[in-house]
Parts: C-alpha cells; structure tokens; sequence
C-alpha cells in the first residue's frame, strides 16, 4: 500500500526545512510585493545574512544579502507548479 503524502504534510516538512536552512545561516526571509502588478512579476525574495565576528573581532564572514527573485523567476515558479519544472538548476 502506498502511503501517499498530503499536501499539508508536504507543506509542513518543506516549512521545516527552510527554517532550518534559515536558522543554519541565521538569516531572514523578506518579500516585497509593494510595487506587485496582477501578473506578479514583481515581487521580491531577499535573504539576510548578518555577518559574523570571532573572539578577538576578526571578521568571520560577510554580511550577506541574496536576492532570490533573480535566482527564481516567476515563470519558473508557474511552470513548477503547472508540473512542467520539476526542479531549477542554476550555475
């Protein structure tokens, strides 16, 4: 018998995981959708990633800001979800 996933299943592991994912890096996940048209080809992802600092005050890492609707475009996001994309590779 094959135990079939529900979508709230679904949603609930992939919510997990990308809280997992943003607590490894301590970042934040912001969406603007202010300047959104109805096509909502405007909306942008950003992550933040604070840098960090060691001990004497070295500087560990960079802080960091990803832009993710540059890496994920909304026509990538539709087709995914039409199940023509099963997944997006990027260099």
């Amino acid at each position: 018998m094959i135990n079939l996933k529900t979508k709230e299943q679904i949603e609930n592991e992939f919510r997990a995981d990308l809280r997992l994912l943003l607590n490894k890096y301590g970042a934040e996940l912001e969406i603007d959708d202010k300047h959104c048209s109805e096509s909502r080809s405007n909306i942008r992802m950003m992550v933040f990633i604070q840098g960090k600092y060691g001990k004497d005050g070295e500087q560990l890492s960079e802080y960091t800001e990803i832009n993710l609707g540059d890496w994920v475009s909304y026509k990538e996001i539709v087709a995914s979800k039409a199940g023509e994309v099963n997944h997006v590779q990027h260099p």
